[in-house]
């Protein structure tokens, strides 16, 4: 099954967040998920990004992108397959502000 389709959705579906402080957010948490070595606790995802812990950051993360990643029971943030991780870091699709080269990633997270 291709996943292209599904997944060009749900990128279009993140580049369209219309509240200027979602899009803010999700600019800043979209390279730290993609460049991690490993799952992340939402703990660590708050303080890599500086952003209070009072934030519901695992509500957020979940609200902001959807099917891309699954927070657990345990608090723990992760892409749901290597095939999104993929798509994300290789998208070409127009007008996408997600797209985002590997290279780039380098320094984001650990």
């Amino acid at each position: 099954m291709r996943m292209e389709p599904l997944y060009s959705r749900m990128t279009l579906s993140i580049a369209s967040i219309p509240t200027l402080n979602d899009k803010s957010l999700a600019t800043k948490i979209h390279p730290c998920l993609l460049a991690s070595f490993r799952v992340l606790k939402v703990a660590e995802l708050s303080q890599a990004l500086g952003v209070p812990e009072v934030l519901d950051l695992q509500r957020t993360a979940m609200d902001l992108y959807g099917g891309f990643v699954v927070v657990d029971n345990g608090g723990q943030v992760a892409m749901i397959h290597r095939t999104a991780r993929d798509h994300l870091l290789n998208d070409t699709g127009e007008g996408c502000s997600f797209n985002i080269d590997r290279q780039s990633l380098t320094g984001k997270c650990s």
